[in-house]
């Protein structure tokens, strides 16, 4: 069964930041960046990319959209946080990618989810929500840890994910009793599932105890704080059947490509001793 397109991301909420550029190159025009969606406590950032025209010529409507929230839309950033005054802005057509770099300091390749999308309603009725559904194969199930090594009681679900010309791998988290319930007793590796959920934003803080010099008085102590978006799943299927699942050939060359793919950003760091990336067939 073809997958990929049940990969749908829907962002309801109030513009907060418009970071898109307007750039032309070998004479086409095309915009990049990202756009920002404030929902709830949470701001949700679309990665946006289109070019004036499409292949056959014509106006690219997934540009003049982009451009019309550039021109019109009036962002949390722009009016001073006045949500009164910012535009209220939908997202449709959205979907998750995962974006790969090689570090140029170590090598090392750099794994993350984006949202990508290129339609956008200004002026939307709906009710604030950031939401997913996606169809995936199941590539490993694990207990979080937090970082003191300690369990926390919820499960990352590593999703192999079909994209429309390659494989791609994100992680989500199962946390509500019911979730982590169901799936430790009903999924496994290379089970092929459906999952919805919610897109949060969440603010981590870390506090790290400095080590002692000697001398006296107590260690100091450095507060570090940051925000991860996590992609929680709310329902999930049952376990498909094999004629409703992915191939597992087509699994072992798309992750095969995948790492063909790494292996190309990490020759582009130009570092002659990156670490290299140990094989992955998911056991195909």
């Amino acid at each position: 069964m073809n997958y990929k397109d049940n990969n749908k991301v829907n962002i309801v909420g109030l513009l907060s930041e418009n970071n898109v550029e307007q750039r032309e190159k070998d004479g086409r025009k095309y915009v990049t960046g990202n756009i920002k969606i404030r929902v709830g406590e949470s701001d949700i950032s679309i990665y946006v990319f289109a070019f004036d025209k499409t292949k056959a010529g014509t106006a690219n409507p997934a540009y003049t959209q982009i451009i019309n929230v550039c021109d019109k839309g009036v962002s949390l950033a722009a009016c001073g946080g006045d949500i009164t005054k910012a535009t209220k802005i939908r997202a449709g057509s959205c979907r998750f990618e995962e974006n790969m770099f090689a570090s140029r300091f170590n090598g090392n390749i750099v794994s993350s989810t984006r949202v990508s999308g290129s339609f956008f309603t200004l002026g939307a009725s709906e009710e604030p929500k950031a939401k997913f559904t996606c169809g995936i194969c199941i590539k490993s199930i694990k207990n979080e840890v937090n970082s003191d090594g300690d369990e926390t009681g919820r499960l990352i679900i590593e999703g192999i994910l079909e994209q429309y010309n390659r494989w791609d791998i994100i992680n989500f988290i199962a946390e509500s009793d019911q979730a982590v319930s169901y799936i430790s007793n009903n999924w496994e590796a290379k089970d092929c599932v459906s999952v919805s959920g919610n897109i949060i934003s969440k603010t981590i803080t870390n506090t790290i105890s400095k080590e002692s010099e000697g001398g006296f008085g107590e260690p100091e102590e450095e507060t570090r704080t940051y925000n991860r978006i996590e992609y929680i799943i709310t329902s999930g299927s049952e376990p498909k059947e094999l004629d409703y699942s992915y191939s597992p050939e087509d699994i072992k060359n798309g992750l095969a490509d995948r790492e063909r793919r790494k292996q190309e950003l990490i020759e582009g760091a130009k570092k002659p001793a990156a670490k290299s990336i140990v094989q992955d067939d998911f056991g195909f």
